[in-house]
C-alpha cells in the first residue's frame, strides 16, 4: 500500500452556501469556480477534499496538511478558513488575502484522522466582500490534501 496520498479537488466543485447572496457565479473548467458579490456582504463557500479510506484492513490514514488554491481581487478578502470532517469543525484559522493569488498550504497539528466513509472532509472559507469598484471577486482554483 502507498504511504502517501496527495489528491486534488478543482475548484468547479466549490459550493455557495448563500447563493443568493451573488451577484455573478460562473463555474469553467478553466478556472473553477468565479463568485461576485455586492459589498458589504459576506459569504461561506465550500470545497469538498477527496478522502481516501481503506477497506480491507486496519491501517489509518491522516490528513497532514491541506490546501488552498483562490485568487481575489482587492475587493474581496478571504478571512477565515475551517476544516470540518463530516459535522465537526476540526481545524479552524483567521488569515487575511485580499488582492492577491492563494496558493497556500496548512500544516494539520495535531493530524486529522479521516474518520471512514461516514465522514468526509470539506474547506470551508469564509470571504467579506469590500466596497469599491470593480465588484469584489473570489476565484476558487481548487484544494487538496495530503494523507499518509
Amino acid at each position: 500500500m502507498a504511504k502517501r496520498f496527495d489528491f486534488w479537488t478543482h475548484g468547479v466543485t466549490t459550493i455557495l452556501e448563500s447563493p443568493e447572496l451573488a451577484r455573478r457565479v460562473e463555474h469553467k473548467g478553466n478556472i473553477g469556480t468565479a463568485v461576485e458579490q455586492s459589498a458589504s456582504t459576506s459569504a461561506w463557500f465550500h470545497i469538498p477534499i477527496t478522502t481516501p479510506l481503506v477497506m480491507e484492513d486496519d491501517t489509518s490514514i491522516y490528513l497532514r496538511r491541506f490546501f488552498l488554491k483562490a485568487t481575489v481581487n482587492d475587493n474581496a478578502k478571504i478571512d477565515l478558513l475551517h476544516l470540518r470532517s463530516g459535522t465537526n469543525l476540526v481545524w479552524s484559522r483567521e488569515v487575511s488575502y485580499v488582492g492577491r493569488a492563494v496558493n497556500e498550504t496548512y500544516d494539520v497539528t495535531p493530524d486529522i484522522h479521516t474518520g471512514g466513509s461516514q465522514a468526509g472532509l470539506v474547506l470551508c472559507v469564509h470571504v467579506q466582500f469590500l466596497t469599491g469598484e470593480p465588484r469584489g471577486r473570489v476565484e476558487f482554483h481548487g484544494a487538496g490534501g495530503h494523507f499518509s
